[in-house]
């Protein structure tokens, strides 16, 4: 690991003034759960290193017009346990609960995690799922990102040097509308997935699709949001008509062979993930 200056600002306009004067010689860090082992393996190596855990305006979670507004430095376990979480984006504690293991979850951050452009991370197609918006700040004023453009390829956002995350917004569903997450972990549980998968699904009275929304993560560059899903509204959710959407994954997914699976392996985990995800979605609407 190489050298450098370590900073601890207290609020957000000391963290400004470092970022403009320093730019891309400097790396912000939160709870480092993936930040240092890329500084031990000099995959960055930066001159001035940025602390953010004392910036109080960072934390927590508030319920502001039908959205939960989460600050970047709330941590995974804080998001799988917060009673405003519970009770109106239980989604989201279902799916942080399965993050690697308890002692990550204490420690990493959203914003972090964000901040990271990695789409084998269970946030990304998550949050693209809800349309949730992501806050960059910095001293010329905030900017206001849909997930669906804050990821433009591997480790990259729409970040700039001199930004901060700083909070995550995230449109409360409809209550009754149906949802499931699933992934396959090849491995341990903590590991990344091979594949993730995401649903939203509402019915109406006589059982018909009234509304539809699936992404998945690790098998591209950025989250995926697949249109096809859209087939599926004014219908019954039959057998059918499921694995047609599952099947239509299959040609938009571009996974990397590595130690989870080869390309062709990760691919056919998509459809049949995607398959099992939309039914138990499509089952829990209404419910």
């Amino acid at each position: 690991m190489e050298t450098f200056q370590f900073h601890a600002p207290k609020q957000l306009a000391e963290v400004y003034a470092l970022l403009d004067e320093h730019e891309y010689d400097a790396q912000l860090i939160a709870g480092g759960t993936s930040l240092v082992t890329f500084l031990k393996q000099q995959l960055v190596q930066p001159d001035h290193l940025i602390h953010l855990g004392k910036i109080v305006a960072l934390h927590g979670v508030k319920l502001v017009d039908n959205e939960l507004h989460v600050g970047a430095l709330t941590t995974y376990r804080d998001l799988e346990t917060h009673p405003l979480v519970l009770e109106h984006l239980p989604q989201i504690a279902e799916v942080f609960g399965q993050v690697a293991t308890l002692r990550i979850r204490e420690v990493a951050t959203i914003g972090g995690g964000l901040s990271q452009g990695d789409p084998a991370q269970d946030g990304p197609g998550l949050w693209l799922l809800l349309n949730a918006r992501v806050v960059l700040s910095s001293s010329s004023g905030e900017r206001e990102i849909a997930i669906a453009d804050f990821f433009e390829d591997y480790y990259t956002t729409v970040i700039e040097p001199n930004e901060v995350l700083t909070e995550l917004r995230i449109p409360v569903p409809d209550s009754s509308a149906g949802f499931s997450y699933s992934k396959f972990l090849p491995r341990s549980e903590d590991d990344y997935a091979a594949v993730s998968v995401a649903a939203l699904v509402s019915v109406d009275a006589s059982g018909s699709i009234t509304a539809a929304r699936l992404t998945l993560g690790s098998v591209s560059a950025t989250p995926i949001l697949i249109s096809d899903v859209d087939q599926l509204i004014g219908q019954p959710a039959s057998e059918q008509l499921i694995n047609a959407v599952a099947e239509s994954v299959r040609d938009q997914v571009d996974p990397l062979s590595d130690v989870r699976g080869s390309a062709a392996y990760k691919t056919d985990m998509a459809v049949v993930f995607t398959g099992r995800t939309l039914t138990t979605a499509a089952n829990n609407a209404g419910s």
